[in-house]
Formats: C-alpha cells, structure tokens, sequence
C-alpha cells in the first residue's frame, strides 16, 4: 500500500506540472490602424507607415512573421513603443504584431 503511494504522488505531480506547463497563447491588446507604407528620406528610417488619420508612424520592431513592403495599403495591429516614444518627435515608433496588404 506505500509502495502505491509513493508511486501516486510523483504521478499526479507529472501530470499537474504537465497540465501546468503547456504554453497558452497570450492575446496581445493592440491597437488598430489603416494606412500606406511608404519609403522615408530620413537617415536611419527605412519605412514609415502614415495612417489614415494622418499619423506618422515608424516600425522599431516587428512580430513573428510579419514582413513590410513598401508602396502598400495595409491594415495593421500595433502597439506603441514606449521606451522611443517622445511627444515632440514626428514620427510615433510602433511595434507591428500583425500586418494585413489590402488592395
């Protein structure tokens, strides 16, 4: 009967870790925005994605598989960085998670 035990316990420990442990997908709270991609003339800024609204707006980093062609019509799911982010700069530096080429 304690032989049961001791092999029951590390058993349901297993499965609990196991249970525990399996990567859950984490939504990511961004914003939305359509806009063109378009090629800057500034050094050091490649692209810089002018939304609708007027908005200028640079990618400092991009998600997983996210690539950006310029001369586009995209709609985009951002979030804003705010390690670069200064209220007086002309350009907002975004974070892309997922990008959509529109017609």
């Amino acid at each position: 009967m304690l032989k049961l035990i001791y092999l029951a316990i590390p058993c349901i420990l297993f499965f609990f870790f196991f249970v525990f442990s399996i990567q859950k997908d984490v939504e990511t709270n961004c914003m939305q925005g359509v806009g063109r991609v378009v090629e800057a003339d500034a050094p050091g800024i490649h692209l810089i994605i002018i939304v609708d609204d007027g908005r200028k707006m640079m990618a400092r980093s991009l998600g997983s598989g996210v690539v950006v062609m310029p001369h586009a019509r995209v709609a985009l799911c951002y979030t804003i960085d705010s390690s670069g982010y200064s209220a007086d700069a002309p350009l907002i530096p975004i974070r892309i998670e997922e990008i959509t080429y529109l017609k």
